[in-house]
Formats: structure tokens, C-alpha cells, sequence
């Protein structure tokens, strides 16, 4: 079992685009439950990441460092899957049958 320090350290270690894409997917479904668990208790110290293969430990001030967070991880993620969906000039193509036009 890998332990890693910060968020940071376990995206850093991702292999591919693919990869950083599926771990941020499950920092952020983890900071979502920490979300809820704040609001619904009110009580709010830390956020832990725990799948069984990755333990991943951070203390954050307050609830709205979070939410701030998450938000960033989200707008990073979307970046990483723009770059994954475009080619090398920065355009997408996609190919469509000319049967399928509407005429």
C-alpha cells in the first residue's frame, strides 16, 4: 500500500493522462463525501483518502478550503480531458458518415 503525503504527490506519480484523470476522479468523489459529512454534521477537521491501495491524509482550515479545492481539481481534471480529446495543433476532429447529415 502506497501512503502519500499530499494530493500532490499521488497525482505526480500518475503514469499517463488517462491515469491522473482517474485519480483526480477519486480525490474528488472523496471531497464530495467529506463535503457532505460536513455540512450534515457540522464538523469538519480533515479529509483522508482511503481506497485500500492509496492513503492520503490533509488537513484543511475550514469547509470553504475545500469546497475552494475542489473546485481547482475540478477545473484541472477538464484540462486534462481537453488535452486527451484534441490533437496536436489544438483542434478536434470528428468524423462523421455522410449519411448521417441532416440535409
Amino acid at each position: 500500500m502506497a501512503v502519500y503525503v499530499s494530493v500532490e504527490k499521488y497525482l505526480e506519480c500518475a503514469t499517463s493522462i488517462k491515469d491522473k484523470i482517474a485519480r483526480l476522479d477519486l480525490i474528488i468523489l472523496s471531497m464530495f463525501t467529506a463535503v457532505e459529512k460536513a455540512v450534515l454534521t457540522g464538523q469538519f477537521e480533515e479529509y483522508r483518502l482511503d481506497d485500500g491501495q492509496v492513503k492520503i491524509e490533509t488537513v484543511y482550515r475550514d469547509i470553504t478550503a475545500l469546497t475552494k479545492t475542489m473546485q481547482q481539481l475540478e477545473q484541472l481534471r477538464d484540462m486534462y480531458v481537453a488535452k486527451l480529446n484534441t490533437n496536436v495543433n489544438g483542434r478536434m476532429v470528428r468524423l462523421v458518415d455522410s449519411k448521417n447529415f441532416i440535409r
